[in-house]
């Protein structure tokens, strides 16, 4: 709601606090003192998103390197706990957050002139929602894609 009124100051409180949460040991059995990896992810890559609709490029860009390590450890912690037995369970937890990560890469990207950067980074969106079936970041993906594509 802070992004859409502008009140990135806000924004970005409120976004520290939700991490700080994230953070604490004890907050999701899945990851033991690690706090919930894939919230922690969620919440840096929207901190991103934040420093994006600012211009802050790389700012933006960092949070989303921190937002996408994060998802890469939730991942490795989800496969150490031996609880799935099919490697797409994980990739259903971890792909729709990986997905708006790497679209939010190549959307900042995008803003940096580094279009090939960009294509990647949508590209491995793409797969991932395919992969997801979340329909809603499908469609920001073919249009991020669709405006690179116009350049």
């Amino acid at each position: 709601i802070y992004i859409q009124q502008v009140d990135y100051p806000s924004a970005y409180d409120r976004y520290q606090e939700a991490l700080a949460l994230y953070e604490r040991e004890g907050y999701s059995e899945l990851y033991g003192e690690q706090g919930d990896l894939l919230r922690q992810a969620e919440t840096l890559t929207r901190i991103g998103e934040a420093y994006a609709h600012q211009a802050r490029l790389a700012l933006a860009l960092n949070q989303q390197f921190l937002a996408l390590s994060r998802v890469q450890e939730a991942r490795q912690a989800l496969e150490a706990t031996n609880r799935f037995v099919v490697p797409d369970e994980i990739v259903a937890m971890t792909g729709p957050v990986e997905a708006r990560i790497y679209r939010n890469l190549g959307a900042v990207r995008t803003e940096m002139g580094q279009l090939e950067e960009a294509r990647e980074a949508l590209s491995r969106a793409l797969e991932l929602t395919t992969q997801s079936g979340d329909h809603m970041e499908l469609a920001a993906v073919r249009q991020m894609t669709s405006r690179i594509d116009a350049l």
